[in-house]
């Protein structure tokens, strides 16, 4: 069988698309470190949105579906998670206790909570 790969441009030129998850209601989210946004793209329109995270130089990079029925993402530069409501469409920070730990990989943990690693401080937080 014969796969073809089909591409869905982006808004922001150069927004270094980092992160990818399957969210809520079918959709792909995604994270764009440059543009400083999460986005979603709504299937099977292909029509992309584009939310800002409040933190300037945040550099989202790492995202999921998390238990609670929310996109959660981690923020390299910015030092925080983040949850990106898929019906509101609305973003809220959460910031992290070690200066510059450097939030990357995240994933739900089988115990209902968000598991993320801190690059830089040598932990994993939840």
């Amino acid at each position: 069988m014969t796969r073809r790969v089909t591409e869905v441009a982006l808004p922001t030129p150069l927004s270094l698309p980092a992160g990818i998850t399957e969210g809520p209601y079918g959709n792909i989210w995604f994270t764009a470190q440059r543009a400083g946004t999460i986005g979603v793209i709504d299937l099977p329109s292909r029509r992309v949105a584009e939310l800002p995270v409040p933190t300037p130089l945040a550099n989202p990079i790492g995202i999921t579906a998390g238990p609670d029925g929310g996109v959660w993402f981690a923020e390299l530069t910015g030092n925080r998670i983040g949850r990106a409501d898929p019906a509101t469409r609305t973003i809220r920070e959460i910031p992290l206790p070690t200066p510059l730990a450097a939030p990357v990989g995240i994933t739900p943990g089988p115990d209902g909570n968000v598991w993320f690693v801190e690059l830089l401080a040598n932990a994993v937080g939840r």
